[in-house]
């Protein structure tokens, strides 16, 4: 490369020369200042140049040159150099720009001064630079990639001896992920020889990467670093660069380790597969079927060269089908996932089955094992639980992602669909607005969330967004960049993800408990019963580690009783290679309880994997008491069911019973069937013995004649049961007289036991009002406690025997009762119709004789004057009240006599007693209707329009009126007169009551009113023809029953 010509004093074309240089040029005068910095140095410093011309060059070197140079002794050397005035160096250095690039630069510092000046050279910047625009299209996107893929990354350059072979590699960058696998600091390790971080290498790792630049072809390939003791798999790409590669990595330790064990136990376990109660198979990521076991044949109906030519689609529900493509990338990228579908077998049955997939080594590749059970008895109660599962996996399809793309000025703006419907902008809203303002209000949260957006910060960080409605949204964004500088914000809203994040781990658990706890019980052992195997589960059902187990005999934790069945069932597997034999037997629990179990054992002794019989263990412990626990409560309901028949029968004979005595005998006889009795009785209590009554004994059943006279009568303080219960008023059971502590001594207890009993009990017989009526007792002869069954038996036929004898008694009090009414009834009736005779003969002799005295008062009053007159005319109405008198005597009796109602044209009836009183203003405006009435019904409307117009004044208005109302008819009979007040109106109705009449009349005429209308079915009142004013007439108001017109 030619030398450059220093810059001329005044004149401008030197340094337009040392611009256009492609290396870089710091020229310093004799003062030790800064006289020119080119361009292509002042972006590798990433400096302005105009202010440091003229600046110390040591303040210039400390500020600017040093803090780029990554090797502090490198820069220790070129500072110590600049500031002598006699010096040369030529060093290469490795810079570190502002902008975080890696740049390796010869520097040369000229002895000889240059045109008065000294020269120092930056070469090699034109190389970097062509890396740089190279790399530069293409750093920002793959390291973006890199961090969300999780797998390391590494940019290095190799490092060669003066004959061209590569010794070394120099570590130029790594990615966050290279950091956490390797254990090494990004500051720490770039820009050093790999040898010098990690010594020891092998030297196949630098033939290998030096093979890659010499072919530029990537390569792939698995090494072993013996010093971590780690497993990695790596992938070499070369670069564009000379010497210059990129390296993707991922720790496959573990994976290495399951794969070496798997191929170690791969014989064994592929003989359980085959013998595996459940349906195995194992399939490619596209559900192509690559093998499956004997239970998948026999369970789908196909064989097995049919299972192997389809997919798992083939086999599935149509509409679980679709869900086969997103179920294997799930378990691809989980490792392991339980989920539910449902099989279709070849003859069409739909088997709903739970499967349990992983991923797993498979003929040096991977593939999915799925182990499916059939849940045909569980799936009613995992209903809910897998409709949780299904709106798990809705909420996950929908979790929004918000993108925002956006200059690094922060002045122009595009989002997506997610961002407009989570916080309702949209660009015609921020059009001519600054979308920063809008969405961080706060001017020192939005320089916050301004410096992150452009600093484009690693990982992610949590914002609280305004949304359109005012509403802050709280999100988490991260951010990217392209080679066009153009920036990618990326936002979720967190809502929705905690709450999916909330469902994914609950869902989990309930699967991972699911599988744990279903789990069965899986044995191996020998011809002898040694046992040589036992899976993790045998912990939890059978309480024993899987250890302690390992050598015993299987025979020793089988029932005594079934192991004859345990040992048949042995020798029918042996028998039969590859049948599997099934039987049901107990087996001890660590904890000495006794488990059922179901087995199903497989003779695999050919199997040189195995050499044993295999034996699946279902726990059924729980089905098999159930199941006795129904056995026994059927027996008890069928007992109960016989004795309820049983008192059916009784009650009906009961019920039917003609005598007291068969009453008693019905009863006893039961109480000794229903409880398997020896000896029975029953006392009824009489109440007018003693203070509070003693039992008197009706009958019995196997007493002696001693015993029978001794109980006869028992008093509440008897040393016996039913004294007992007669003093406290509660049932007595005594299972055994010789261990009863009240008995003990008592002469009870001596008839007791002469009698042949041993056992009593004693239940109150009590009425339905609470009345103790008896006892009702049942004996055995040898010691008994009834049952709850047998108590409730008794129960109901103590309740059948009270209601019985409380109802004969008081049917017997009825029948006494009836006969002393009919005595009186006859009486009465005698009494009424010798009275009716007097009242005939009275009433015909004085109406006689009123009627005599009513002509000779006419003559008086025609031939006398004056006071005589007067005397005369009082006579005359006092014979003719006297008259009246009789006749309502004539209509209540006739009341009491009258046949019965029968249907009364009402309008009729009224038209003919209006016709009766000429010379009234009577008012009618008519109504044709029937009312269930009799002959009597005039009389209710004379008396009650007579009134009106007696009582009423001179010039009185009456008016009648009919109205029909919910099938009664409404008869009012109103007036104009002085009215009625309120407390007379109270007793208007009442017999001998005058109300306002002053003396005149006797009181009866609406007395027999109300009578009248009573009969009829009616009701009669008074009330204010103007409501609240007495004084502007009267109301008089009943109702009749209408009749339909046909009758």
């Amino acid at each position: 490369m030619s030398q450059p010509h220093p810059p001329s004093s005044g004149s401008l074309a030197g340094p337009s020369i040392l611009d256009a240089l492609t290396e870089g040029v710091l020229l310093i005068d004799r003062e030790q200042r800064v006289a020119w910095i080119n361009r292509p140095l002042e972006r590798l410093l990433g400096i302005d140049r105009d202010p440091i011309h003229g600046s110390n060059a040591g303040e210039f070197v400390r500020r600017h040159l040093g803090p780029c140079i990554i090797d502090r002794a490198c820069a220790d050397r070129v500072a110590a150099s600049l500031s002598m005035s006699q010096s040369s160096i030529e060093v290469t250095c490795t810079f570190r720009s502002p902008g975080g690039r890696v740049i390796i630069s010869d520097v040369i510092l000229q002895d000889e001064p240059f045109r008065g000046m000294r020269l120092v050279r930056f070469q090699g910047i034109a190389r970097q630079k062509q890396a740089e625009d190279a790399f530069r299209e293409s750093d920002e996107t793959y390291r973006q990639i890199f961090a969300s893929m999780g797998v390391g990354f590494a940019f290095y350059e190799m490092v060669r001896d003066s004959a061209g072979r590569p010794v070394d590699y120099l570590i130029l960058d790594i990615d966050p992920a290279y950091e956490h696998i390797m254990g090494a600091h990004r500051d720490r390790i770039v820009g050093q020889r790999f040898t010098e971080i990690y010594p020891g290498i092998e030297p196949l790792w630098i033939e290998r990467y030096d093979k890659v630049l010499r072919t530029q072809k990537p390569a792939r390939f698995e090494e072993y670093n013996p010093k971590s003791g780690r497993w990695y798999d790596i992938d070499a790409y070369p670069m564009r660069e000379d010497d210059r590669f990129a390296v993707i990595f991922t720790e496959i330790t573990g994976w290495k380790q399951a794969e070496e064990a798997l191929q170690e136990s791969e014989e064994r376990y592929r003989t359980l597969f085959e013998s595996a109660s459940d349906a195995l198979f194992i399939h490619d990521r596209n559900g192509k079927i690559l093998d499956v076991n004997r239970a998948a044949v026999e369970r789908l109906g196909y064989s097995r060269e049919e299972l192997l030519a389809i997919c798992l689609t083939d086999i599935v529900l149509p509409e679980f089908a679709a869900l086969v493509p997103d179920q294997t990338r799930a378990v691809v990228e989980r490792g392991r996932m339980i989920f539910e579908t449902a099989h279709l077998a070849r003859d069409g049955r739909r088997i709903p089955v739970e499967t349990s997939s992983q991923v797993i080594p498979y003929r040096k590749g991977t593939a999915i094992l799925a182990v499916s059970r059939d849940i045909t008895r569980r799936k009613r109660s995992e209903e809910v639980l897998r409709h949780q599962a299904e709106m798990f996996e809705r909420l996950i399809d929908t979790i929004p992602v918000m993108i925002v793309i956006f200059d690094p000025e922060l002045r122009q703006f595009r989002f997506n669909r997610a961002f407009r419907e989570t916080l309702g902008w949209t660009e015609e809203d921020i059009a001519g607005r600054d979308l920063m303002t809008v969405v961080y209000p706060d001017p020192d949260y939005r320089a916050k969330a301004a410096a992150f957006m452009q600093s484009l910060e690693p990982g992610w960080r949590e914002w609280k967004v305004t949304a359109k409605d005012g509403s802050i949204v709280e999100s988490s964004w991260a951010n990217i960049s392209l080679a066009d500088t153009t920036r990618i914000g990326i936002g979720i809203d967190l809502r929705e993800r905690k709450r999916a994040e909330e469902a994914l781990r609950a869902s989990e658990k309930r699967f991972r408990l699911l599988s744990e706890n279903a789990s069965d019980i899986v044995l191996v052992f020998d011809e002898q019963g040694i046992i040589s195997y036992a899976s993790p589960s045998v912990r939890p059902i059978g309480g024993y580690a899987p250890e302690d187990l390992i050598g015993r005999c299987i025979f020793e934790f089988v029932h005594p009783d079934d192991l004859p069945p345990a040992r048949d069932a042995l020798q029918r597997a042996a028998a039969h290679p590859g049948r599997q034999v099934t039987l049901e037997v107990r087996v001890r629990h660590s904890g000495e309880d006794w488990l059922y179990l179901d087995l199903t054992v497989n003779n695999l002794l050919d199997e040189s994997a195995i050499r044993g019989y295999v034996v699946n263990a279902r726990d059924i412990t729980r089905r098999k008491l159930a199941e006795e626990e129904v056995l026994q409560s059927e027996r008890s309901l069928a007992a109960e069911l016989d004795a309820a028949r049983h008192l059916q029968q009784v009650s009906t004979q009961l019920i039917q019973a003609d005598r007291v005595e068969a009453l008693y005998e019905q009863i006893l006889d039961t109480a000794v069937t229903i409880l398997a009795a020896d000896f029975a009785s029953i006392q009824m209590l009489d109440v007018n013995r003693g203070p509070t009554g003693e039992l008197q004994l009706l009958g019995h059943r196997g007493f002696t004649e001693e015993a029978a006279r001794f109980w006869e009568w028992v008093c509440p303080g008897s040393e016996s049961a039913c004294g007992k219960a007669l003093s406290t008023r509660q049932r007595v059971i005594i299972p055994d007289i010789r261990d009863c502590e009240f008995l003990a001594g008592s002469a009870d207890r001596d008839i007791l036991m002469q009698t042949g009993i041993r056992a009593v009990q004693t239940t109150p017989l009590y009425s339905r009002s609470g009345t103790l009526l008896g006892m009702l007792s049942t004996h055995w002869r040898r010691p008994h406690e009834p049952t709850a069954s047998e108590l409730r038996a008794i129960d109901l036929l103590a309740r059948q025997a009270a209601d019985l004898i409380d109802r004969r008694r008081a049917e017997d009090a009825l029948q006494c009762r009836t006969e002393d009414l009919i005595r009186k009834s006859e009486e009465l009736e005698a009494a009424r119709d010798t009275a009716n005779i007097y009242l005939d003969i009275l009433t015909h002799d004085v109406r006689n004789a009123n009627n005599v005295s009513g002509m000779y008062a006419d003559l008086l009053v025609g031939m006398t004057e004056g006071d005589l007159k007067t005397y005369a005319e009082k006579l005359h109405a006092s014979i003719g009240r006297s008259t009246e008198i009789l006749q309502n005597v004539a209509t209540i009796r006739r009341a009491q006599e009258e046949a019965g109602l029968v249907p009364v044209n009402l309008d009729a009836v009224i038209r003919e007693e209006i016709a009766t009183f000429r010379g009234a203003t009577i008012r009618y405006a008519g109504h044709e209707v029937n009312v269930r009435a009799d002959g009597l019904l005039p009389t209710v409307f004379t008396n009650l329009i007579g009134n009106a117009i007696k009582h009423g004044g001179p010039g009185v208005v009456v008016t009648v009126r009919v109205e029909e109302r919910d099938g009664e008819v409404l008869v009012s009979v109103e007036d104009t007169g002085q009215g009625v007040p309120d407390a007379v109106k109270k007793r208007l109705f009442t017999r001998f009551e005058r109300g306002m009449a002053r003396g005149s009349g006797q009181g009866l005429g609406l007395f027999i009113v109300r009578t009248l209308v009573a009969r009829y079915g009616g009701r009669v009142s008074i009330e204010d023809r103007v409501p609240g004013h007495p004084e502007e007439g009267a109301a008089f108001r009943f109702t009749l029953k209408r009749v339909a017109q046909d009758g």
